[in-house]
């Protein structure tokens, strides 16, 4: 039996570190609540930009 927990432990060919991902988690977890967070007044700053964009390109203001 103990032969077997040898061998399982000695084996790590296919595993990956779990420094990286870590780091990963690191980086990746606090950029998501950030962009929760912030979807909503992106949603709202980028809708009124898009409004001002369409009533400067209207047909009235771009033709004569």
């Amino acid at each position: 039996m103990a032969g077997i927990f040898q061998k399982l432990h000695r084996n790590e060919r296919g595993e990956m570190p779990i420094g990286p991902i870590l780091i990963l988690a690191l980086i990746v977890i606090p950029l998501v609540i950030f962009l929760l967070s912030a979807r909503d007044s992106a949603t709202e700053t980028t809708k009124d930009q898009w409004e001002d964009v369409i009533d400067k390109t209207s047909p009235e203001d771009t033709i004569g």
